[in-house]
């Protein structure tokens, strides 16, 4: 799915619920899946001028869910730093600042990592992030 406008990340999260769901994922983890693109389609709108968000369900030995969000935008300056909490362009919201001024809260990478099972993002500060996380489904479905 491309991801260009804010309209297209509340899309994205939708469609991703239906497609956990179809996967056999529970209620709780289809949820889950939906706020972990809901993040990444977010971070490509406010960050990466445009982009795209694809699920690919992966049944081999293990079965998982793989989300794949790609930006054109800038890269990641510290991508260390802007999987904390709190962190939004390369700043920590609690060292002040106007907060008009921050396009994000600094908790988008935390919660997809938290919600998924693996996360990896390449990034270059030559443009353009690739994000790539996975969620298992549990064998006993």
């Amino acid at each position: 799915m491309r991801i260009r406008v804010d309209a297209d990340a509340v899309t994205a999260q939708g469609w991703a619920r239906r497609f956990a769901e179809s996967c056999g994922f529970t209620t709780r983890e289809q949820w889950e899946v939906a706020v972990a693109v809901s993040e990444a389609a977010s971070n490509i709108v406010k960050f990466g001028a445009g982009g795209r968000v694809t699920l690919r369900f992966l049944a081999g030995e293990r079965r998982l869910l793989e989300i794949e969000a790609v930006d054109w935008g800038p890269g990641i300056h510290d991508l260390a730093k802007a999987e904390l909490d709190g962190v939004t362009e390369g700043r920590r919201r609690e060292d002040g600042g106007d907060p008009r001024l921050f396009r994000g809260l600094g908790l988008g990478l935390g919660a997809i990592r938290r919600m998924t099972d693996e996360l990896r993002i390449e990034t270059s500060e030559r443009g353009g992030t690739r994000l790539v996380a996975r969620k298992r489904l549990k064998p006993s479905r």
